[in-house]
């Protein structure tokens, strides 16, 4: 794991998977996940990273507990890329777009005091002078289509998310309570291997 876009990057960390027989269906949820340590954690962002393979598909769990981070995910999106090691091919990446900060749908003189002239300054109801307004909550829904490059591909791919599942990329984005986040993400190897040749024993990054 690294963060090349960081603008102090720092070493990649390796994290190694664990096999186990479940099949993930990343809907955004941890329960078909065992409870076990996380293979990554660093608790500056509040990010924790299971992985998890069987022989038909690459599972990653992420949980993210930093507004920052969450923010930067929903806002900002993120890049998956698997490297499968082969002879000038490029990583296995899903691109995901982030999708635009919250905002009001109001206007400005729509309000109680609209007719109000110019220089009018609207009167604050009774006890509410100090109240404050809950913050917008990110918007978590995934994008309508992410963009996908295969390790022999001529260039990148546009696919929606039904399309994607289809070819075995599936990917999850749920809530977990306040200011956590849940991304999952269920690659079927063959989805990985689409124009590479897949043999036993291939080590993937």
């Amino acid at each position: 794991f690294g963060c090349p876009a960081s603008p102090n990057p720092k070493p990649p960390q390796t994290a190694l998977g664990k096999c186990q027989n479940r099949t993930i269906t990343a809907d955004g949820s941890k329960a078909e996940w065992p409870k076990s340590a996380p293979q990554y954690k660093n608790s500056e962002t509040g990010t924790k990273i299971w992985i998890s393979n069987n022989a038909a598909q690459l599972g990653l769990l992420a949980e993210i507990k930093n507004p920052d981070m969450a923010r930067q995910l929903t806002q900002g999106g993120l890049i998956l890329s698997v490297q499968t090691r082969e002879k000038d091919a490029k990583p296995f990446s899903i691109h995901l777009k982030g999708r635009t900060p919250f905002r009001s749908r109001g206007r400005a003189g729509d309000g109680p005091d609209k007719d109000a002239p110019k220089d009018h300054k609207p009167s604050a109801p009774p006890n509410t002078a100090q109240a404050k307004l809950p913050e917008p909550k990110p918007d978590i829904k995934l994008p309508d289509t992410l963009v996908v490059i295969y390790p022999f591909s001529s260039g990148p791919v546009t696919m929606s998310m039904e399309e994607a599942r289809a070819t075995g990329i599936a990917l999850g984005l749920a809530e977990a309570g306040r200011h956590t986040l849940v991304f999952e993400a269920a690659i079927s190897l063959d989805a990985i291997f689409f124009d590479v040749p897949h043999i036993a024993g291939t080590v993937i990054d």
